[in-house]
């Protein structure tokens, strides 16, 4: 089991439409035929966990946090030549976009949980000291609301209205009126 945590601080608070990939290199996947890759290829799984208290120094098997038990995205993890997976594009992905359905506004990190889930003991990802290859949380989203622009002219309008009431109030009380 891995835990991973993320700093999504520079999400938007505003942001509409988020997506979250995360991605991992794996050093050596095994290399398995097209005919046995659903009997044999380890499945991946990512869960969400909503604690981000945890510290990598010091988890254990016996104090991780709860973790949800509901799989946010499953990879079979391997490669074979009929695919061309070679050591440079060893990368997997999963789609953990539902952790960005459960952010609050404050949420500046994020925990994802992978589990091997079946027919393998271990599989060596790279860790976050591994330079480029480190794991990957790729954020998007398609917008961030506007002011909306219909509202503009009526506000102007008020404020010129006002600031035209109030330089006559001024120009009357001093007697110029």
């Amino acid at each position: 089991m891995g835990w991973l945590k993320f700093d999504i601080s520079e999400v938007p608070n505003e942001a509409v439409g988020a997506t979250a990939t995360l991605r991992l290199y794996c050093d050596a996947p095994p290399r398995i035929e097209p005919e046995f890759v659903d009997k044999y290829a380890p499945v991946v799984a990512a869960y969400h966990c909503s604690s981000d208290s945890w510290a990598e120094e010091s988890i254990t098997w016996s104090n991780q946090p709860s973790y949800s038990p509901s799989i946010l995205d499953t990879q079979r993890v391997y490669y074979n030549d009929v695919y061309h997976r070679q050591p440079d594009d060893w990368w997997f992905s999963w789609d953990v976009s539902a952790v960005t359905q459960t952010l609050n506004i404050n949420d500046d990190l994020v925990t994802i949980v992978v589990k091997i889930s079946s027919n393998s003991e271990y599989l060596p990802f790279y860790s976050k000291e591994n330079g480029w290859s480190h794991p990957q949380l790729v954020m998007q989203w398609t917008d961030i609301p506007e002011f909306p622009s219909f509202l503009v002219l009526p506000i102007f309008m008020t404020a010129a209205l006002l600031a035209v009431i109030i330089c006559k109030r001024k120009y009357i009380e001093n007697g110029r009126g």
